[in-house]
């Protein structure tokens, strides 16, 4: 859930959102919130190339010092999707699959703080799908992509796709056209990078997208760095 950015907020609610910091019992400390579970003082967790000084990601939450109910106005749970670490990679991967396919032990996703497990609705969270790895596509398939979103987020999910340091997601180039002295056959199509099927409805939700290296298609064309897309449903 996403935290009240006013008005009443409690320890329940807190807890509830970021996990119970003294579990298996049900109970809390608000001061534990400013370090990672089984760390110390101040907060800092790294995964892959992204790093999050404050357990909601926004540096809302205090690191050290004194810290309040009204400081967690607002925030909300931060996920991260595992495409960074060595063997993450591959052919035609969806990142809600590799989502709902974390046990909690098979490092799939990782919940920023480590208090709780990935909640099964991913609604009011933000969800960051973060690539070091290489996935590609196949040129078979001109509507195949090398990664999707996938399409069964709730809607309220925050979604990000972060590509950072090695991180490759590369469409397949088509087939070339065949040979003749009077004129040569058509090449196949090439097929796409990234695929977003963020929609509610007909109507789409923004996905933020922030590349360190690259997101090509079949034809070999390099995505903007930090480009934000909206819109259709694949988009290279």
């Amino acid at each position: 859930m996403t935290l009240p950015s006013s008005g009443s907020i409690s320890l329940g609610d807190i807890a509830n959102t970021f996990g119970y910091t003294l579990a298996p019992s049900p109970g809390t400390k608000i001061g534990d919130y400013q370090k990672v579970k089984g760390g110390s003082k101040p907060f800092s967790q790294s995964l892959g190339d992204l790093q999050f000084n404050t357990i909601d990601g926004g540096n809302s939450v205090p690191r050290t010092g004194q810290i309040k109910f009204s400081d967690f106005y607002g925030t909300q749970l931060q996920q991260v999707v595992n495409f960074w670490e060595s063997g993450r990679g591959g052919f035609r991967l969806v990142a809600r699959d590799r989502y709902e396919t974390d046990n909690g032990s098979n490092g799939n996703v990782t919940v920023v703080g480590g208090y709780r497990d990935r909640p099964s609705d991913s609604s009011n969270t933000k969800v960051h799908i973060h690539v070091k790895q290489s996935i590609g596509s196949t040129d078979t398939d001109p509507d195949a992509c090398a990664l999707r979103t996938g399409d069964q987020w709730e809607s309220g999910t925050n979604l990000q796709v972060d590509v950072g340091s090695g991180g490759r997601i590369i469409g397949a180039g088509g087939k070339g056209g065949s040979g003749s002295q009077g004129g040569g056959g058509d090449g196949g199509f090439g097929s796409s990078g990234l695929g977003i099927q963020y929609f509610f409805g007909y109507e789409p939700f923004p996905v933020v997208i922030f590349v360190f290296v690259g997101i090509y298609d079949g034809y070999r064309r390099m995505w903007k760095i930090s480009e934000k897309m909206e819109g259709e449903d694949i988009e290279r």
